[in-house]
């Protein structure tokens, strides 16, 4: 394969608090198209709470989630339901 590979999900400095307790703290990563990403760990670590807030059915306190050019946190509602359906 020549050449690299488009990022599908970027996460960059992702932050989440619940009241006063931080729950996801700098998280940083990339999706490539074509790439499948596993998140595994433990009850309670914060699978869901990240899988909630890449696909900003809540908001995050800091950071941002880019689905290929479009900044999530940015965007209306209407396009991420455009981008949900996709």
């Amino acid at each position: 394969m020549s050449g690299e590979q488009k990022i599908a999900i970027r996460v960059r400095d992702l932050e989440v608090s619940y009241d006063d307790n931080r729950v996801l703290q700098n998280i940083n990563f990339d999706v490539h198209e074509g790439e499948i990403l596993v998140i595994l760990g433990e009850s309670g670590c914060g699978k869901s709470t990240l899988l909630r807030h890449m696909l900003m059915l809540r908001s995050p306190q800091g950071g941002s989630v880019h689905y290929g050019d479009i900044d999530l946190c940015q965007a209306s509602e209407n396009e991420l339901d455009e981008i949900r359906r996709d």
